[in-house]
């Protein structure tokens, strides 16, 4: 089997032998990556959103080795630990013919290693491997007959020559001793022998808690959910779909929506126009208000991929305590606009510079209808702009109106020419907003808030009032 990345070395391929089960499930899952899309080229368990990444790494190995422990109940056990197995089974039972090539070789070139001296850590059942050694030596010097057997597995004499003639009639008519001899190892003896296994007692098998319960989400996965929530064309079952899209529980589907929906309530960004009739079903309440939110709202959670948010990736606010993430909350305006504030632009523009954006692609855009106050806020904002980037600020006015800020962010996929005002669909911050709600979803249910307003400033409290 080769690695899904760089081999350690030319040596360093494995062959892995399936069952007939295993290659049944792989050619149902082969069918159903096609009906996905997916390619020859494309990774067999491949991200759904990007077939060329294994799908979600750490969560699909963490969730292999719980079942694995679930299945053993070996609260210790790794897949690893797989190949000290295998390892030790085939010394244990490997052929010792001693030739013109070590036994131990074919053992190690099947692990994938260049020599067989790197056994010496995987092989842990020295017992087992003794104890082979030494019954083949006992058999080899003390001749046993089936009364001798009958007495010391503690069966009749009888019975015992029964299962002799039985192994005869099966394996043929070999070695009497020898054959003797492997029954008195294949019958626990009644009497009290000691067994290097004693005092090892198993943790009792326990299902892994996340085959219930989703761990807390990153606020990329948050973003997922939300932006097939937001789906266009919404399937029938909606939540359904959206688990089997994102290998998640419907439970951690519906916790993100209420938490989406309390944010968008606190920031402004959700207002009813009429009553929304709460039903019995708290989760299909929500649901329904998202989706109602969603046709009438202007983020499109799509926008987030665009090359310009790509800097933020790796700085994201780690929570809504974090005071990027509370500057965007309270300059976050319905009409999907970020308003400016003089008092919080130098910490905005510091925290945009060290995420790696360009001060040539960003500037403001201030309101024609310019007051005395209005022409103090605009000299702030421009000063703090070029103290955090070094470069004069682009500046644009805009005609009034009450959808729009005074003073407003302009964030531009390209480099802002000098008096030329990008286009809207340039200078759109629906990704933006998606990534900071994401952000701030994944912070609450990591922190397992029920009610958001605990975590807000007071000044988001009385805007989302």
């Amino acid at each position: 089997m080769i690695r899904d990345r760089q081999p350690k070395s030319d040596s360093s391929v494995r062959a892995m032998h399936l069952d007939d089960v295993a290659v049944s499930a792989l050619d149902d899952w082969v069918c159903r990556r096609r009906t996905e899309g997916a390619t020859d080229i494309d990774l067999l368990f491949g991200d759904p959103h990007h077939p060329d990444h294994v799908y979600r790494r750490g969560t699909l190995h963490a969730a292999l080795i719980g079942l694995l422990r679930a299945a053993t109940g070996d609260p210790s056990v790794v897949f690893h630990t797989l190949s000290h197995a295998w390892c030790d089974r085939q010394i244990v039972g490997g052929n010792r013919e001693r030739g013109d090539v070590n036994w131990l070789n074919p053992i190690a070139a099947g692990m994938g290693h260049l020599s067989a001296s790197s056994l010496r850590s995987y092989a842990h059942q020295y017992e087992r491997w003794l104890q082979g050694e030494l019954h083949a030596v006992l058999s080899s010097m003390v001749t046993l007959n089936a009364t001798d057997c009958a007495r010391l597995i503690g069966e009749p004499p009888a019975s015992v020559r029964k299962r002799l003639e039985r192994l005869r009639a099966r394996e043929g008519q070999g070695d009497r001793n020898a054959q003797i001899w492997s029954l008195l190892y294949t019958y626990k003896a009644k009497s009290t022998w000691p067994d290097v296994a004693e005092g090892i007692a198993l943790v009792e098998s326990v299902p892994p808690s996340w085959l219930k319960d989703d761990p807390p989400p990153s606020a990329e996965r948050v973003a997922w959910i939300l932006e097939d929530l937001a789906t266009q064309r919404p399937p029938e079952d909606l939540v359904a779909w959206v688990c089997r899209r994102n290998a998640c529980m419907p439970k951690l589907v519906h916790s993100v929506v209420h938490a989406a929906m309390q944010i968008l309530r606190l920031v402004g960004a959700w207002s009813p126009s009429r009553r929304i009739w709460r039903s019995g079903d708290h989760d299909a309440h929500f649901l329904r208000e998202f989706l109602l939110w969603n046709a009438s709202a202007r983020m499109d959670f799509k926008r987030r991929h665009a090359e310009k948010y790509l800097p933020l990736l790796s700085v994201l606010p780690a929570s809504i305590e974090a005071p990027a993430w509370i500057i965007w909350a309270e300059g976050y305006w319905r009409s999907g606009y970020f308003a400016l504030d003089p008092t919080r632009a130098a910490t905005l523009f510091d925290w945009l510079r060290r995420c790696g954006v360009s001060g040539l692609s960003v500037g403001i855009s201030v309101c024609s209808d310019a007051t005395e106050g209005l022409a103090r806020e605009r000299a702030a904002i421009r000063g703090a702009f070029r103290a955090a980037f070094g470069v004069p600020c682009p500046t644009f006015e805009h005609v009034p109106h009450q959808a729009r800020p005074k003073i407003y962010f302009l964030w531009s996929a390209q480099p802002i020419e000098e008096d030329v005002r990008p286009p809207s669909a340039a200078i759109s911050l629906d990704g933006f907003h998606a990534w900071m709600l994401s952000v701030g979803v994944a912070a609450v249910l990591r922190e397992q808030v029920a009610d958001v307003s605990g975590l807000l400033m007071p000044s988001l409290l009385r805007k989302g009032e």
